[in-house]
């Protein structure tokens, strides 16, 4: 917060009231609403069919992430608070008025498409008996496997607590008409939607990086902030990075032009709040 108006004055001074020792003050106080961005970024276990242990990376992510969140917004509740009970003391009331809300970007290579499990979880898609199966844990011969703390079930239970995210880049197919279609895609069996084709291309081409918004203003992972009111903040991707077209990645990456075999995403995101 911060100091906007300070006025002193005496008692002493003025014709309504007899002399006394006593010389009270005002002061007027402005929250600052000072909006901040949590921003995660990461890497899943690469192993295509090890989906449940990606399936416990992002419980764990999604946890710390709004774990943090949290504590910023406690933070910024028992402040203001703190400075509500200051005025109070002084004015007798005081104007109560919202706090923003911190937005969250979970970037990074997911290592899963979008016609798999972890993505559709991700995008609150409903999975069906075989998508759940697949994230039971695989076990390897020879590996003896302990007790689990946390079922695929739980796991997945827990997720869904979590906000939806929309990826950055679902949309941006239909905005790219030069990108390469996949030719082994069939009518009506795109499951990439509006994903790119790819972000990496290698020997394996196809899409696993995003950057996934958030949909969290409704979203309350620490009860103890349920007294307070926290003004929405949205978020709305404005510009994507071209992904380059396939002829200047051929045969593969890396290549002189492209150091990973990975391709850059990026995007622009601008943050507003409803009045």
């Amino acid at each position: 917060f911060s100091e906007v108006q300070y006025n002193g004055f005496l008692f002493d001074e003025s014709p309504l009231v007899t002399p006394t020792d006593i010389t009270p003050c005002t002061e007027k106080y402005e929250i600052e609403n000072d909006m901040g961005i949590i921003i995660s970024n990461h890497h899943l276990y690469w192993k295509p069919q090890a989906k449940y242990e990606k399936l416990r990376q992002i419980y764990v992510m999604l946890n710390n992430i709004y774990t943090l969140k949290s504590e910023i917004e406690q933070d910024k509740l028992d402040l203001y608070n703190e400075i509500c009970n200051k005025i109070e003391k002084i004015e007798n009331s005081v104007e109560k008025k919202t706090l923003n809300k911190w937005p969250v970007l979970m970037c990074g290579d997911f290592n899963t498409s979008p016609d798999q499990e972890i993505y559709k979880l991700i995008t609150k898609q409903e999975l069906n008996e075989e998508e759940l199966k697949e994230l039971e844990p695989k076990i390897e011969p020879e590996i003896e496997i302990k007790n689990n703390p946390l079922t695929a079930t739980e796991l997945i239970e827990r997720i869904k607590k979590f906000p939806l995210g929309k990826s950055s880049y679902s949309s941006y197919r239909d905005n790219d008409p030069n990108h390469t279609i996949n030719p082994n895609w069939k009518k009506g069996e795109e499951f990439f939607k509006g994903e790119p084709t790819y972000t990496t291309y290698c020997g394996w081409k196809g899409t696993l990086d995003y950057e996934f918004l958030m949909d969290d203003n409704e979203f309350k992972f620490d009860e103890k902030s349920k007294d307070v009111t926290f003004n929405p903040t949205y978020t709305k991707v404005t510009k994507n990075l071209n992904v380059p077209e396939s002829s200047v990645l051929e045969p593969g990456l890396p290549n002189l032009s492209f150091p990973s075999d990975h391709i850059c995403i990026m995007s622009e995101i601008e943050f507003y709040q409803s009045k």
